[in-house]
């Protein structure tokens, strides 16, 4: 009797005690995160009968803080060129516009299609075209030379880490030409040393239920480099800053952001990763006009959102087994994996490490919903 009357009382205290909740989210500024993936993301999954390899080491921008910064679309005013090496083409977009450099020879009378592409382990000595006598780091020298020669800013693209490096191949009727080809380079845009990585058109399985959404500036701008003296620089939704609201902000540790992308994994949705970038997304102001496909103004507001890129392959079923791009039918999509159906660039915020849902298809998925500050959080 003694011993139930212990285990009684036992139990009772055991009702008092308090229930533990969830682990309070820690913060970090970007060094520290920056410590905590310098090892990389290196495991090993079983999901759904299929074995996921992950081994992907983070490209993390060389700087010491992460604004918070509002900007709209620049107005882009180049010089004429002195030496009339190149000119400028508008076609109307804001925020973009093309220098050329014998555009003519560049573009020619036959399409170019993409050869083999690179999209990480950059070698900056390479020549990467046998007909062009740069080097990679000898071409975005021209790149960055020829936009500052225009008095534009020469930082605007982030150079430490180009989206991706393609041959440029001309062909004729399906066929290669033996005409020299050229390198096409993307860039993310740079705001404040860090890339402009989100780009909501990869991020989303599927587009919004409505044509009434507020757009953003997303995307890459890319050259086409033929010679030192042949080339087109395309500077796509450039966008200026308007109002710095923070001098930096906390982030999630690196580990909670892999949580996230682990949960997808479990699923069967992800099914590979290639790489993962931090970087920044832009998110619409709720009052921004609503004007479809170019879809803003020089007086919309935009807002850089810290989040991870992550390039993968997804899909929305976990039942779903990949095609096989060996076959020949889809030859040409199989030697880019960038380049295959599957292929996404999922968006996770780097503030709270959640993902951003892909089948989210609501008209205000691109609307700014604020930050979180170090005063939020109790300070650095």
């Amino acid at each position: 009797m003694k011993s139930r009357r212990i285990w009684l009382l036992a139990l009772l205290l055991a009702c008092l005690l308090p229930i533990p909740g969830p682990a309070e989210q820690q913060y970090y500024n970007i060094a520290a995160v920056r410590e905590q993936a310098k090892a990389g993301w290196q495991q090993s999954y079983t999901a759904h009968g299929r074995e996921i390899r992950v081994h992907v080491i983070p490209h993390i921008p060389d700087v010491d803080a992460v604004p918070m910064v509002s900007y709209r679309i620049a107005e882009l005013n180049p010089v004429a060129d002195p030496n009339e090496r190149w000119e400028y083409y508008s076609s109307g977009t804001p925020g973009s516009i093309a220098i050329e450099a014998d555009q003519k020879s560049v573009v020619g009378t036959r399409g170019y299609v993409s050869g083999e592409a690179w999209y990480s382990g950059y070698e900056m000595d390479r020549q990467y075209i046998a007909s062009n006598p740069l080097t990679l780091q000898q071409m975005l020298d021209l790149i960055k030379n020829t936009i500052r020669d225009s008095r534009l800013d020469p930082d605007v693209l982030y150079y430490a880490h180009p989206f991706s490096v393609k041959e440029g191949i001309y062909q004729t009727r399906m066929k290669r030409d033996p005409e020299a080809s050229l390198l096409m380079i993307e860039f993310c845009q740079s705001l404040r040393g860090l890339p402009l990585a989100g780009d909501s058109s990869r991020a989303y399985l599927e587009g919004p239920k409505s044509d009434q959404y507020a757009c953003v500036p997303d995307g890459t701008s890319t050259s086409l480099i033929l010679s030192p003296t042949q080339f087109i620089i395309f500077l796509s939704a450039i966008v200026s800053e308007h109002q710095e609201l923070e001098s930096d902000l906390p982030l999630a540790a690196f580990d909670q952001v892999i949580v996230s992308l682990e949960k997808e994994i479990k699923e069967g949705r992800l099914r590979h990763v290639y790489q993962m970038t931090l970087g920044y997304a832009l998110f619409a102001d709720k009052n921004n006009e609503i004007k479809p496909p170019v879809g803003w103004t020089a007086e919309d507001i935009f807002y850089a959102v810290p989040v991870w890129a992550v390039d993968c392959i997804y899909v929305e079923n976990a039942k779903k087994n990949l095609r096989d791009y060996s076959k020949p039918e889809w030859t040409d999509l199989g030697t880019d994996p960038y380049n295959v159906l599957e292929y996404k660039r999922l968006l996770v915020n780097a503030q709270n490490g959640k993902l951003l849902d892909p089948t989210n298809r609501s008209v205000d998925r691109n609307h700014f919903t604020g930050f979180i500050s170090w005063d939020d959080v109790g300070g650095k």
